[in-house]
């Protein structure tokens, strides 16, 4: 059986184009998600696994590195929250909340298939976003969780060399559901 790569996220637009470009190079990969019916479409669409997942239930996240433990030679963490306001009017659980779903759902994963990994000389893809180097405004809530994922990538990559592999993406905005509000804007959408 080829090896497997898990993609937290993998019905998400930059998680299912990480997943079909793999499968056609030959790699196996099991997209993760939450909405099954989206899962089981696009899993159709490319002909591969797929497993129900919300990373804010550490149990569910468990249950499938359990479930494919020993096959995993990879593991992108697509997973990701856009909650843009203005600082004033924030609350502690917008800061929690984001840190929950960018940081502490990749910590998670990764933990919990650390063994494959290691024994596979495996990698590890995270996702930041370019308004942590940049600094955009409204942007304190996302560029707080993902500034920690970039922190995170050179803690582990240090931690793990060399026999796994840590890397981190920060993307621009991206043409995907999660930010349709933003592009639907042509001025946000040019960046002018």
């Amino acid at each position: 059986m080829k090896k497997k790569i898990l993609i937290f996220g993998g019905t998400g637009a930059i998680g299912f184009s990480i997943a079909k470009n793999l499968k056609s190079q030959g790699y196996n990969p099991i997209i993760i998600a939450r909405n099954e019916e989206d899962l089981i479409n696009k899993s159709k669409e490319i002909d591969c696994l797929y497993e129900t997942c919300d990373v804010l239930e550490t149990n569910q996240i468990e249950e499938i590195s359990k479930k494919h433990q020993g096959d995993v030679v990879g593991l992108a963490y697509c997973v990701g929250s856009i909650n843009l306001r203005p600082l004033k009017i924030t609350k502690d659980e917008d800061f929690l909340d984001s840190f929950k779903i960018n940081t502490l759902g990749a910590i998670n994963t990764i933990k919990m298939n650390l063994p494959s990994l290691t024994s596979n000389n495996g990698s590890i893809l995270l996702f930041s976003t370019i308004a942590v180097q940049q600094g955009f405004t409204n942007h304190s809530i996302v560029s707080s969780s993902k500034g920690a994922i970039e922190g995170l990538t050179l803690s582990l990559a240090a931690e793990f060399a060399p026999k796994i592999k840590v890397n981190c993406i920060a993307p621009s905005l991206t043409d995907s559901k999660m930010s349709q509000k933003m592009i639907s804007n042509e001025t946000i959408k040019k960046g002018d």
